[in-house]
């Protein structure tokens, strides 16, 4: 089904939009799960069972964020993981990453096709203010940082499993999007024309994929 915020397309999936149950609750720390069972729940229109989990540590410096999805069915699953932080941030606060790749994309924010970058095309370095831009790399090096106009800086460090990044700074607002994720927007369609890089995976039954996310000041 078309995702509320941005229909006709799936965007960001259904296991945000949910309930997960708590299992462990802590002073400064969380764990939680979600179970899907396309018998129990056809309106979301995913036809394989799986087993989702976090587990959200708050320490002095920042904020952890552990994930993983399990595939419970008998068929191999396809499986993305990805986390969606938003940022207050003012004009002249910029976003720093590396990025080998970067997608065009359509009016709709889905992924054609990409283009790969080398040198110092590949160092990013993106102004907040009155210019909006969503843009989405790959082979990235798994860090991105916001810089803010005070000198201070947030880190945004993520494993290997979410090689891609989703930036988005829309025009004259007060927030950014610094998204780590596992695959590009539309990777099911873009892998079955035979584009690479996409990072479309398929879980085998009762594999498993991990990812963390840390978010820390500097």
């Amino acid at each position: 089904p078309a995702h509320p915020a941005c229909a006709p397309h799936a965007l960001h999936g259904f296991a945000h939009t949910l309930p997960w149950a708590a299992e462990q609750r802590g002073v400064n720390e969380l764990s939680m799960r979600l179970t899907h069972d396309p018998a129990a729940a056809i309106e979301r229109g995913w036809p394989w069972r799986f087993d989702a989990a976090q587990h959200i540590r708050l320490d002095r410096l920042g904020l952890s964020i552990e994930m993983e999805i399990t595939n419970l069915s008998a068929e191999p699953m396809p499986a993305g993981l990805g986390a969606h932080p938003f940022f207050i941030a003012e004009p002249g606060d910029r976003i720093e990453f590396a990025a080998e790749t970067i997608w065009d994309v359509d009016d709709s924010g889905c992924a054609t096709g990409r283009r790969d970058l080398a040198g110092a095309a590949a160092r990013h370095s993106i102004a907040i203010g009155v210019d909006g831009l969503t843009a989405h790399f790959s082979d990235c090096g798994g860090v991105a940082a916001l810089a803010r106009a005070d000198g201070s800086r947030i880190i945004i460090q993520s494993s290997h499993a979410l090689d891609h990044l989703v930036v988005h700074a829309p025009a004259n607002a007060d927030y950014a999007c610094i998204e780590p994720v596992s695959h590009v927007v539309d990777a099911f369609n873009l892998a079955a024309r035979g584009e690479e890089k996409t990072g479309f995976a398929l879980l085998e039954p009762n594999e498993t994929k991990r990812a963390i996310v840390r978010i820390s000041l500097a």
